[in-house]
């Protein structure tokens, strides 16, 4: 958690604010990979 979204999991944990912003960032890593992984699949 530290590592990809620079917050501690006791952070994330207490602050709902946070727990959103981290799994926005989640949510657009997992479309960006997405789409990577179809254009590479498309070739």
């Amino acid at each position: 958690m530290v590592a990809s979204h620079n917050i501690t999991y006791s952070e994330y944990e207490r602050s709902i604010d946070k727990q959103v912003q981290v799994e926005e960032a989640r949510e657009e890593d997992y479309r960006k990979a997405k789409q990577l992984a179809s254009e590479a699949g498309a070739e």
